[in-house]
């Protein structure tokens, strides 16, 4: 699996957030991960969202899985109350 992102968004991303999308690669590989699409708005593409743990706490990370097996991060931020009770459930 590949990662990549648009350095100008990251960098928005950790001005408003305080974290980084390279930060947020490990919630990719927590066992107990919690993925679902992102339904909120006709996006032109298959939007995924993912609450996961990292070193530093759980994240919401929106995400865009493209063609061979490259995700293209969106943007990420600490998981709030309710990510964290998603987390929970499993679902």
């Amino acid at each position: 699996m590949e990662f990549e992102w648009d350095e100008d968004k990251n960098n928005k991303n950790i001005q408003k957030h305080h974290l980084s999308f390279e930060d947020v690669i490990p919630a990719f590989f927590d066992d107990h991960a919690v993925y679902y699409e992102d339904t909120r708005f006709a996006y032109y593409e298959q939007r995924m969202i993912l609450i996961g743990a990292t070193p530093e706490g759980l994240v919401y990370v929106a995400y865009a899985e493209l063609e061979d097996d490259i995700i293209r991060l969106i943007s990420a931020r600490a998981a709030g109350e309710n990510d964290i009770r998603r987390y929970r459930r499993g679902y």
